[in-house]
């Protein structure tokens, strides 16, 4: 059915025209080459170079070059004669493009609200949402994290559209039949997407859609315009996870969760646990009249509450129970790391 929708727009939709830029075949082999060096490095510990250079410099230099690889090496390896992969729109286009685009990206988002809707009741606990993403969400370093979703929404879409739509498709539909080259780039454009197999899976299915828009309107712009909306809504939700991660309330201790008591095993300077002078050793057994059985227990206590409430901490001190008033603060106040209370 895909394979069908793909060849009736193709052949039905004829104004404008769809361009067919060419490559010879050692510059989509040294692409592919890129592509695979690129995804491997993923498997490589490159800690070592922070050692050197500000790893948030490392990361940064990283994601513009690459981006800037998938939207110059389009333009720069085709065949001269051929007509580039970007085709500057009509003022027509650049009219009724964006509003295709805006009714894409909603139909999308509202797709994958649903799929969240969906999991979440019938895998408790489960989320569409990456573990990568989250963690994001609760780092320290903003700035970086703030950096990255810009570029998601503006050099992203730029990059990626012009290297596996404009290139990629086009130079497998030059060697293959439809179908196949249609498979063959939406898998490779989702093996490229990183943060677990249902961000894979997912970025598949992005990629085969937005190629059945690249065939239906003809251009680049289109799916350009429906990437880049796609990412901005995505990023709205991180900066949502960030505003909420700095305000959860926080205690200030660190434990092991295979414990089976609530043991504290750290303490963060300058916290509400430092100021209560809770100490590295000490079994917390409840929070007001809750019991507390261990770690993870009492993360869910604290995120029960408040930033600014009261909580009255016991706890047991070398065979002493000791009853402590303790001030919850909001995580930002101090900038706690991600894993502590």
């Amino acid at each position: 059915m895909t394979t069908v929708a793909i060849e009736q727009t193709e052949s039905v939709v004829q104004q404008p025209a769809l361009p067919r830029p060419r490559w010879r075949t050692r510059w989509l082999l040294i692409g592919l080459l890129v592509l695979l060096a690129w995804r491997s490095s993923h498997f490589f510990d490159w800690t070592f170079l922070t050692e050197v250079v500000d790893g948030r410099a490392i990361f940064i230099a990283l994601l513009f070059a690459s981006q800037l690889f998938l939207l110059c090496y389009p333009l720069l390896t085709r065949d001269r004669v051929s007509p580039s992969p970007w085709q500057w729109p009509s003022l027509r286009q650049w009219v009724i493009e964006p509003l295709i685009a805006v009714a894409v990206t909603i139909a999308t988002i509202l797709v994958l609200w649903i799929l969240e809707i969906i999991i979440a009741n019938l895998w408790p606990g489960s989320t569409l949402t990456p573990r990568e993403l989250t963690d994001m969400a609760q780092s320290r370093e903003v700035a970086t994290v703030v950096l990255m979703m810009i570029f998601s929404f503006t050099l992203v879409p730029l990059g990626e559209e012009m290297f596996f739509r404009g290139f990629l498709q086009n130079a497998f539909r030059a060697r293959m039949p439809l179908a196949v080259a249609f498979l063959l780039q939406s898998i490779l454009f989702g093996a490229m997407h990183s943060f677990g197999a249902v961000h894979m899976i997912l970025a598949m299915v992005m990629g085969a859609v937005l190629t059945l828009v690249y065939y239906w309107r003809q251009t680049l712009l289109t799916p350009i315009l429906i990437h880049a909306g796609v990412n901005f809504v995505s990023s709205l939700g991180m900066a949502l996870l960030m505003i909420a991660h700095a305000n959860t309330p926080v205690l200030g201790v660190g434990g092991q969760p295979g414990d089976e008591q609530c043991i504290v095993r750290s303490i963060v300077p300058g916290s509400p646990a430092e100021r209560a002078m809770i100490q590295i050793g000490d079994r917390v057994t409840k929070v007001n009249a809750q019991g507390v059985h261990n770690i993870p227990h009492l993360a869910q206590l604290v995120q029960e509450r408040a930033a600014g409430e009261l909580i009255l901490l016991t706890l047991e001190r070398e065979g002493e129970t000791l009853k402590l008033p303790v001030r919850l603060i909001r995580r930002a106040d101090i900038g706690y790391p991600a894993n502590e209370l």
